[in-house]
């Protein structure tokens, strides 16, 4: 196109200032505009697109008066039914003036599903071929509907045919969004985008939420788990606090029976028990999220909730630290099993919190029940001594704080004192944690330093648990401790049969610490529901799925579960160079987005999407083990590593039919030792000392001089400023 004609276009555009904004009041010209986009619509008769009119002075968009007036052309396509069921956004589809991109966008999106358009036999166009006929038609002359969209001149409309080379010429469209007429449209270009997609979304969401709603088994719970519901199930409710015995006592049962499961809060608990039982002559299997061990003739299995099997049958099944079922991130999986698990005696360990919850699913599903109430037999009480620095600790002490970094502080002085100590924190591998735990439990450490971590594990000899902190970043704020998690920990004090009495202590807070330990017990209201796998037969985006399925509300008494982590994962899936998110299934997605591994480690997140490119983009038929030299070799990048390696096993498990798993054991357990060797003899390197005088800082100290040097230098600064006030 010349470059005469490109400025007697641009002339007359900044003439009329974009009719569809400041001239709308004409009524009989509106009309005349009106009538020329339907005549080229209805010249196809297939309307693929519901257009609405923008009405009002710059930027100010009235389309309820509109939508009144023109109805929706998507009403007249023969196949629309076709086209509704497959993904019904389309219907809405709107095209904005000044936005040539968007509509272009929007044609080009139609095309990229036509793939998956399925007719039957019922509908109008029996093939592919003849909508992908129509389609073209409707794109071929997009440059039209621009033009009607725009301006009306009858000079214009003579030159149809130059219509597509002024679209594809990328400068004409940049002068055309920097015309003064036009700023407001400019300025909210991207508000405007993003308004379609959030009330397509909206729109999308609404329909997936009608379907929910007429499915039964999620309009009640329980309906889920039919086969469950057709047996008869008896429960043994044990409450009691931590180091009651309560686990101790279902576990006896687990023994005697011929199949059983036991299903554990943490992969360490559930190494534990199938050690215990296959010590005690009872064949028993592992499988959490990183592993499986099977043993020749095993009955029996231990495992991480989550990873309950509710397709086998046992006799006797025992579910730990069923207060979790109050969890918004974990506690659907407690639900799921609760309802689901096919036992004849399920044992349910709790805190007294849980009992009238848990009663009341077990009621919903027509079961019987006994509560069996466990005491401590080593009584629990506030050390009167004061507790004012680490010079304070003694032999038996487990000291709590609240993050890695404190842990590793704390130590590391600890240590420089001569004193030795066992490290556990939440990211710390559970080899690791395990050796660690056996030196103490060995008495080769004399000081437990830990996370939260200790509140569900193993029995340690813990004579006197001392709270740091009493305060936590629970990964949105900072806030204090509940009372149940003050009891949960403060209950690992005082082994039964080892000590005759528990200690609990504080640093600075032993008030607030004894309070929380005699406030009653609060009754947990809410029972959470986990994701459910049949979301995947929804024909839709799976984001907006979830979306739905969170915004309908659950039976009274049941909540539904964070999918904060899923819609993070889906968003990175949506942005992977070269990955087409709409080609991947709905239960891959599911797969993907559910998938056991650290997300909040980039470097293990930069693996995961790497393996989703290589098998669902490049279609290698193995999955790549991760590159150990890829990792720094200081304590952080050791584990990332092993994270590296378990997600290696995890993804490997999830699509491949293959996994070198002897590989991953003896990898794990080589980095395991090198991180112990870590936490055993480089601590020093963590110490903070003061810039100044190079003296040890306090553990929780966030100056970087220490209180002597900063008291010298304001002494120093106010001499310097009396001496010049005296001058």
């Amino acid at each position: 196109m010349d470059n005469k004609r490109n400025e007697k276009i641009l002339r007359f555009i900044k003439e009329r200032e974009f009719l569809f904004i400041d001239k709308f009041e004409k009524t009989e010209k509106y009309s005349k505009i009106q009538g020329k986009v339907y005549e080229f619509l209805n010249s196809n008769q297939q309307h693929l697109i519901d257009l609405y009119f923008l009405e009002g002075n710059k930027i100010e968009i009235k389309k309820s008066q509109m939508k009144q007036k023109l109805k929706h052309t998507i009403d007249r396509i023969e196949v629309s039914d076709a086209i509704l069921n497959y993904d019904y956004k389309y219907s809405d589809l709107d095209i904005l003036s000044g936005d040539i991109k968007s509509i272009s966008k929007s044609i080009k999106c139609i095309f990229r599903h036509l793939k998956y358009f399925e007719l039957n036999s019922s509908q109008t166009f029996q093939n592919k071929d003849q909508i992908k006929e129509t389609l073209k038609i409707a794109y071929k002359n997009l440059s039209h509907l621009i033009s009607y969209i725009f301006c009306t001149d009858e000079e214009l409309l003579k030159h149809e045919e130059n219509y597509e080379a002024l679209i594809d010429n990328e400068l004409f469209l940049e002068k055309i969004l920097t015309i003064k007429s036009a700023k407001d449209i400019i300025k909210t270009k991207i508000r405007l985008e993003k308004d379609i997609e959030e009330k397509q979304a909206e729109y999308a969401r609404e329909k997936i939420k009608q379907d929910l709603i007429k499915m039964e088994d999620l309009k009640n719970p329980i309906n889920e788990y039919k086969e469950a519901r057709k047996m008869y199930r008896h429960f043994i409710i044990h409450s009691g606090q931590t180091n009651t015995g309560k686990t101790y006592d279902a576990i006896c049962d687990l023994k005697k029976s011929n199949t059983g499961a036991y299903l554990a809060p943490l992969r360490l608990l559930a190494i534990e028990i199938q050690d215990e039982l296959n010590s005690k002559g009872v064949p028993c299997n592992l499988l959490t999220g990183e592993e499986e061990i099977l043993i020749e003739n095993a009955n029996h299995i231990a495992s991480t909730v989550e990873k309950v099997c509710l397709n086998e049958n046992y006799e006797v099944c025992v579910i730990d630290e069923c207060q979790m079922i109050n969890d918004s991130a974990r506690g659907g999986a407690w639900t799921r099993a609760i309802l689901g698990v096919k036992a004849k005696t399920i044992h349910l360990c709790t805190s007294p919190s849980a009992i009238e919850i848990l009663k009341s699913l077990i009621d919903l599903c027509g079961d019987t029940y006994e509560v069996i109430k466990h005491e401590r037999t080593t009584p629990l009480l506030i050390d009167n001594k004061p507790f004012n620095s680490l010079r304070d600790v003694n032999k038996g002490d487990a000291l709590v704080v609240f993050s890695k970094k404190d842990v590793i502080r704390v130590s590391a002085i600890l240590k420089s004192n001569g004193h030795k100590c066992s490290i556990i924190y939440g990211s710390l591998p559970y080899e690791t944690r395990k050796k660690q735990f056996k030196l103490f439990l060995e008495k080769k450490t004399d000081i437990l330093v830990s996370t939260d971590a200790i509140s569900m594990g193993v029995n340690l000899p813990i004579k006197r648990v001392v709270f740091m902190k009493h305060s936590k970043f629970d990964g949105t704020t900072r806030r204090n401790l509940k009372s149940e998690e003050v009891k949960q920990i403060a209950g690992r004090a005082g082994r039964r049969g080892l000590y005759e009495k528990g200690y609990v202590n504080s640093l600075n807070s032993i008030n607030f610490i004894n309070e929380k330990l005699n406030k009653p017990y609060k009754n947990i209201e809410i029972a959470y529901l986990s994701i459910p796998e049949s979301l995947v037969n929804i024909e839709d985006d799976f984001k907006n799925t979830l979306v739905a399925w969170k915004e309908v509300k659950p039976t009274l008494g049941f909540e539904k579960c964070s999918i904060e982590r899923q819609l993070y994962l889906i968003d990175r899936l949506k942005n992977i160079d070269g990955l087409d998110y709409f080609d991947l299934k709905r239960n891959h997605v599911f797969k993907l987005c559910n998938m056991y591994f650290d997300e909040k480690d980039d470097s293990v997140l930069e693996l995961w999407e790497d393996y989703i490119k290589r098998y669902f983009i490049e279609l290698e038929d193995e999955v790549l083990k991760p590159n150990k030299t890829s990792f720094s070799q200081d304590l952080k990048g050791l584990e990332s590593y092993y994270k590296a390696i378990e997600l290696y096993y995890t993804f490997a498990r999830a699509f491949y039919s293959e996994c070198d798993i002897e590989w991953v054991r003896k990898e794990k357990y080589c980095v395991a030792e090198e991180i112990n060797e870590h936490l055993l003899s480089d601590l020093k390197i963590y110490i903070k000392r003061c810039t100044s005088c190079n003296d040890i800082l306090p553990w929780d100290c966030e100056n970087e001089v220490c209180t002597k040097c900063l008291f010298k230098e304001y002494s120093n600064s106010l001499s310097s400023s009396i001496r010049i006030s005296l001058r």
